[in-house]
């Protein structure tokens, strides 16, 4: 029949590790990047050649190779200066006489540069322990920061993380008042008035211009389009390093929409001042508003249409029963009934530690202490400004903690050799780092406590398919997405050839690593606790792409994702992402899918090892062809714009038709007669799904793998298997995932192989 023996032919055209995988090499293998090296795996199967289908070994097991660890870090020696901000003005940078500023060393290598140049070695920037207040930041000047191969520059804290470099004013709880009896009367709880403290921020000298104005944020904020997301951002307060919270009602979860009164203007809408929606609230937020004094400064914030798209929103007005809301503008989507959401800013709800209210009339701040405030540190972070930014070459930044800004990056570099170590990265209202350039290593730190992404690299030219060499490798990323809650990922990387190895991401509302661009790969972490309050979200996530060929995804240990009902995954190839591998991962706890692959091409998902996902193991539909063909909801080729354009523009370059031939061959214009061609893009053609096993517990609810139809008629879906829980597993109950040698598995299917666990996560 047609279909049958057109896969054949697309499948011995495609230049994907596809064809090396059903050879017998069997090695979940791409090309490192540049600058990087990966562990060479011996195999004796022939390299199966264009046209050619070789027969699977029969001996031949599945092995991992793996990114080797950047190398050890050298401090500069030509030259070393000093730092210590309690030393005098006028330091010469000796180590007895330093300088007092950043500031200082910047102007002192940018001379050097201007002059002479650097000394063979380089330079070496000691910083001592202390606090180094910067509320505009310390930005590398271009001179400042050029360094060579042979003349590095290099920014080390004496103590590990022993220099903090803040933009955060310290506020004193010492300068606290009690309420008067007119405040305390508008708290629900006389206990709770007793544990606020009320400051007076102009006594540090702060107005208006630093607290800043609320405004609309969000994944799908749309506050922007109507004047309401522009400008400073509004400072935020840190006790103890913690985030603290605008007062806001439910405390830890969220409320329901009820009905749905009017939808309001469209979100599209040309008009200045367009009509919010309006809809009913549950009885106990009607009862609660009728306690407030007023609701002119109160705010929502939700997933008004769907439970992966979050905006904060002003309510313009509340009804005189206080039993409806309109909202200030129109939500994206539009809203829906029995949606998410909570109410916030508001003073009367001053009820939990943790939370705040700030009169922006007075800059009076109110705070609901812990219990025990003895020695907490409150801190005012206002600046507007990365802590540090600017281009370089050959830098490393080595040991510092960045703590305390509001600007929309921590640390915001470009160039190339940048070199980023065992720095720590927190309280941070935009992305924790955002680094772009080439040869740039992200090594050993610790991000947390950030508004939106943990880390974002860039870099590599896509369209030439030139690498990036880019490294993250062995941090600790958590607790990010404190403010913007969806579509922040923990680890993001975009470009080509961008590597992401050994790290450990946990513990945020929506996805944990996301990528986009060709030759990426995804190695060795351990991603756990994400995605719990969203729901249509994967782990590790990529979608709606197909100049991502070439990427790997290898031995990552993904476990408890997802609220139970939510559907929430593994591994997400979303809406056509294609040309991805997919091997060697261990997939534990899923909400709802181990690996869900939405209707892509050119895919390879081959041993890996799922348990206990709550519905199918691996579920692979055919949206783009239901979309073209059928009326489904993703819609036709034609509607999607670039994600199909591209396959006639970068996919078309030279480097791109030597790499992925297959993409030059492919169509993207149907007239329906060629509905079955595999070479039809939309079609879910050329992928390979095999030995994959999965497990349930007792208990457990692990299923079958879901594959359209559609699927098995254009690509090779087989030896898919439920395996033996307690003779593959025996420890799999106390969280012991290694397989015994002769785990009835391997004699199941010939080619597979076991997991490298011990490898999976952060290193030391």
């Amino acid at each position: 029949m047609l279909k049958i023996s057109a896969r054949s032919v697309l499948r011995a055209l495609a230049c994907l590790c596809a064809a090396a995988l059903a050879a017998g090499s069997l090695s979940c293998e791409r090309n490192a990047p540049a600058g990087k090296t990966e562990i060479p795996v011996q195999s004796d199967a022939p390299e199966v050649m264009p046209g050619e289908e070789a027969a699977p070994s029969d001996t031949a097991r599945m092995s991992f190779p793996e990114t080797e660890a950047p190398p050890d870090f050298v401090m500069p020696s030509g030259l070393v200066l000093f730092v210590d901000g309690s030393a005098r003005e006028g330091g010469s940078g000796g180590e007895s006489d330093p300088f007092r500023t950043l500031r200082e060393a910047d102007e002192a290598i940018a001379a050097l540069n201007r002059g002479g140049g650097l000394p063979e070695g380089g330079v070496a920037v000691i910083v001592r322990p202390g606090v180094y207040y910067l509320p505009e930041g310390f930005s590398l000047s271009g001179d400042g920061a050029r360094g060579t191969e042979a003349c590095p520059i290099a920014y080390v804290s004496e103590e590990p993380r022993g220099a903090l470099i803040t933009g955060a004013a310290s506020v004193s709880l010492t300068d606290g008042e009690p309420l008067n009896e007119a405040e305390r009367a508008r708290i629900r709880n006389p206990g709770d008035a007793d544990r606020i403290v009320k400051i007076d921020l102009t006594r540090y000298g702060k107005d208006a211009a630093d607290w800043g104005e609320m405004y609309a944020y969000g994944a799908y904020g749309y506050g922007w389009r109507f004047g309401g997301g522009s400008g400073k951002a509004p400072a935020d307060f840190y006790l103890n390093g913690r985030r603290l919270t605008p007062a806001r009602y439910p405390n830890d979860d969220f409320t329901e929409v009820g009905k749905v009164v009017s939808a309001g203007s469209a979100a599209n809408t040309a008009e200045e001042d367009p009509e919010g929606p309006t809809f009913a609230v549950r009885s106990d937020v009607q009862e609660r508003i009728r306690g407030w004094a007023g609701t002119e400064d109160v705010w929502a914030f939700g997933y008004f249409m769907y439970d992966w798209a979050d905006a904060a929103n002003p309510v313009k007005s509340v009804s005189e029963s206080g039993g409806e809301i309109t909202l200030g503008h129109p939500v994206f989507y539009g809203i829906a009934e029995n949606q998410r959401y909570y109410l916030f800013n508001v003073f009367e709800e001053l009820d939990a530690e943790g939370e705040y209210y700030l009169d922006r009339s007075s800059g009076m701040l109110y705070v609901y202490l812990p219990d025990g405030p003895d020695g907490a540190e409150l801190t005012m972070a206002d600046s507007g400004a990365p802590l540090l930014s600017g281009n370089a070459s050959c830098l490393t930044v080595k040991g510092f903690r960045f703590a305390g800004s509001g600007a929309s990056a921590g640390i915001q570099l470009g160039g190339d050799h940048i070199r980023v170590e065992d720095c720590e990265v927190s309280g941070i209202r935009g992305v924790g780092m955002r680094l772009d350039g080439t040869d740039i290593t992200v090594l050993g730190c610790e991000i947390t406590a950030v508004g939106e992404s943990g880390l974002r690299v860039s870099g590599g030219n896509n369209a030439l398919l030139e690498r990036s060499g880019n490294l993250i490798y062995n941090n600790y990323v958590h607790g990010w997405s404190e403010i913007v809650r969806t579509c922040q990922d923990g680890i993001n990387v975009s470009g080509c050839g961008n590597t992401v190895a050994h790290n450990r991401v946990s513990d945020a509302p929506h996805q944990a690593i996301g990528w986009n661009g060709a030759y990426t790969v995804i190695e060795y972490n351990e991603v756990s606790n994400v995605c719990y309050e969203t729901s249509d979200c994967g782990a590790l996530y990529a979608g709606r792409n197909f100049v991502s060929y070439g990427s790997v995804v290898r031995c990552n240990y993904i476990h408890d994702i997802g609220e139970s009902g939510n559907l929430c995954v593994g591994i997400y190839l979303d809406d056509g992402m294609s040309g991805q591998t997919v091997c060697g991962n261990l997939i534990v706890n899923t909400a709802r899918y181990g690996i869900l692959v939405g209707g892509g091409r050119d895919n390879t998902i081959l041993n890996n090892v799922i348990v206990n996902a709550h519905r199918d193991a691996i579920y692979h539909d055919a949206r783009l062809r239901e979309g073209e063909f059928e009326g489904g909801w993703y819609g036709t080729m034609a509607s999607r714009g670039t994600q199909f354009t591209e396959i006639l523009g970068i996919c078309r370059g030279e480097m791109w038709r030597n790499a992925f031939p297959i993409l030059s061959e492919l169509i993207i214009q149907s007239a329906g007669e060629d509905k079955d061609n595999p070479l039809l893009a939309c079609n879910p053609a050329g992928s390979i799904i095999r030995n994959n096993v999965y497990y349930r517990s007792t208990g457990g609810s692990a299923d079958t793998c879901f594959f359209d139809p559609s699927v098995a008629d254009f690509s090779e879906a087989e030896d898919n298997i439920e395996g033996d829980w307690s003779a593959d597993l025996p420890g799999g109950k106390s969280g012991d995932y290694h397989m015994p040698a002769d785990a009835p598995v391997f004699d199941r299917l010939p080619e597979f192989g076991a997991l490298p666990v011990d490898d999976m996560g952060q290193r030391g």
